[in-house]
């Protein structure tokens, strides 16, 4: 993908909203490994036909070898041949069932994986997004529908995973990663001290009495739904001559972090009304939930086992033709 990126970038082509899903396999009867890729938005009016597209994307499936010819050119060697087709209907199906087809992974050799687009979000975020407002709205709905752009039939599905996490994500996730991890370091530098203070009381018998400032408890009250870090490090049984200088130093160490800490986390903003309403919007769809399976006659595990291995048998016959 980067090679393409740059390919497209030096020839002016803009690519913005490329995005991709592929997934590797292994033949089912030569074990020769392959991928199958799905390109959304790729600028394919910028190519006169569908095969100048295959030859543009051939030359970008090698890998240089570290020649040269002799006007300069970097010889390249091919990573394999490439089959490129429009994806019309029928097509993106036939690349997704790689998702869930029992892989048969030769011995010795790496396990299939996957690979999508991920920034500004996973594939389908835009649309996701656009329909977040009316899901927060209305937690009861549990599907959505999607219609069809080759058949114009509309499908409706329950709500996937990735969408339910992304209108009602968990309170740490409202978080960015650098503030989830500075809180971290905030409650690990204040367990750290107190378990100092301690030694040092008990190296003195003098009672423990654990100071924590008034900004600290502020950043706790603040952030209350984010799990708490115990520092854990345990301490020599022996104490030699240096360790209450050791132990001193070290709190010293730890107040200037901790101001830092404190400082940052105070200037940290998040939506309150969110973490106020989540519990009821849970309670919500819980309770639709609860309507719907418990209003739905048993299935029959058999029936249900039985369209699994068929629509399997199915996908390796279509592969076949």
């Amino acid at each position: 993908m980067k090679r393409l990126r740059i390919a497209l970038d030096r020839r002016g082509i803009k690519h913005d909203n490329l995005r991709y899903f592929a997934v590797g396999e292994y033949g089912h009867k030569s074990g020769r490994p392959h991928y199958h890729a799905i390109f959304w938005s790729f600028p394919s009016e910028s190519f006169p036909n569908i095969t100048s597209v295959l030859h543009f994307i051939e030359k970008c499936w090698r890998v240089p070898t570290g020649e040269y010819l002799p006007d300069g050119t970097p010889v390249t060697d091919s990573l394999g041949f490439c089959l490129v087709k429009p994806c019309d209907k029928g097509v993106i199906s036939y690349v997704m069932k790689y998702m869930r087809k029992e892989p048969a992974v030769p011995k010795d050799c790496n396990p299939v994986f996957f690979l999508s687009s991920r920034k500004n979000g996973g594939l389908g975020a835009r649309y996701a997004r656009a329909y977040k407002d009316f899901y927060m709205r209305h937690p009861e709905c549990l599907d959505i529908s999607v219609i069809d752009p080759f058949s114009g039939k509309t499908e409706t599905a329950f709500l996937p995973s990735y969408f339910r996490r992304m209108y009602y994500p968990s309170n740490s996730s409202i978080l960015a990663k650098e503030v989830r991890d500075a809180f971290k370091n905030f409650t690990l530098l204040i367990s750290e001290r107190i378990q100092n203070e301690y030694q040092l009381n008990k190296l003195l018998g003098v009672p423990l009495q654990p100071k924590v400032s008034q900004v600290e408890k502020e950043i706790y009250k603040k952030f209350w739904f984010l799990k708490v870090q115990t520092y854990t490090k345990p301490y020599p049984i022996n104490y030699d001559s240096q360790f209450y200088s050791r132990i001193y130093r070290r709190n010293l160490a730890i107040e200037l972090e901790l101001d830092y800490y404190c400082r940052y986390l105070s200037m940290v903003e998040y939506d309150k009304d969110y973490i106020a309403r989540r519990s009821d919007l849970l309670s919500i769809r819980e309770r639709a939930l609860k309507f719907r399976f418990d209003n739905r006659e048993m299935s029959n595990l058999n029936d249900v086992n039985y369209n699994i291995i068929q629509s399997i048998k199915l996908a390796y016959e279509k592969e076949i033709l």
